[in-house]
């Protein structure tokens, strides 16, 4: 081979290879920039091809089958929590996924809240008494034996009263039903569970009625 051809291969060969180098040693630098490269690609003079397999999947907008579900899992349980006024945790969302026909544990739900920054409102741990029995305090007796249904209507009226947490405070509910119908016949609301919550509920019912009933029996705790 003549001197000068040889040269020129050699300085052509040189060149391709500068080249190929070149272009090796830009590529990790690209995927650095937008934040898909390992900082050790160069380490070893290249990166291979395991290394860009894995930057192509982490690229990839098609989602596998088990994302897709939990991309449908998480817009099922905001569904159901939006509905649920923001009150639901994990628990009664389970119950309500599982009622609608969808196989899913809690621990999955819990750990889906916990991911997306939704939490339930837990009960209170503490009730309030409404009822304080005087132990000196006598009873009148059971006239219809607790069974309260009698086959007829105005033969047996209930009452009795609890209470319910509002923004506001806690208020006493006082209601009156007939044990044969189970028809609410009237009720109020108060402050307070003095003795006129109960006397107004039942004026309440006495009118609906028109008349009143032979037996009344009120909750005694």
């Amino acid at each position: 081979m003549p001197t000068d051809l040889g040269h020129a291969v050699r300085r052509q060969s040189s060149s391709i290879t500068a080249v190929r180098i070149h272009q090796r040693s830009h590529r990790p630098a690209d995927h650095r920039r937008a934040g898909r490269c390992h900082p050790y690609g160069t380490a070893v003079g290249g990166v291979g091809a395991g290394f860009y397999a894995w930057c192509k999947r982490a690229a990839a907008t098609v989602l596998t089958d088990r994302q897709q579900r939990r991309v449908d899992l998480t817009v099922k349980i905001q569904a159901v929590h939006q509905d649920s006024d923001g009150t639901y945790g994990a628990p009664r969302i389970t119950a309500e996924l599982r009622e609608r026909g969808d196989r899913v544990s809690e621990k999955t739900v819990a750990a889906v809240m916990a991911e997306i920054g939704l939490a339930g409102i837990s009960p209170r741990t503490f009730k309030i008494r409404t009822t304080i029995v005087d132990p000196a305090a006598s009873f009148p007796p059971d006239l219809v034996d607790r069974d309260f249904d009698q086959g007829r209507l105005d033969a047996v009226w209930t009452s009795d009263i609890t209470y319910l947490t509002c923004g506001e405070g806690d208020m006493y509910l006082c209601a009156i039903r007939d044990e044969h119908s189970r028809k609410v016949l009237g009720w109020t609301v108060a402050e307070h569970m003095r003795t006129e919550i109960v006397t107004d509920a039942v004026e309440l019912a006495v009118a609906a009625r028109g008349r009143s009933c032979v037996d009344f029996a009120l909750g005694q705790g």
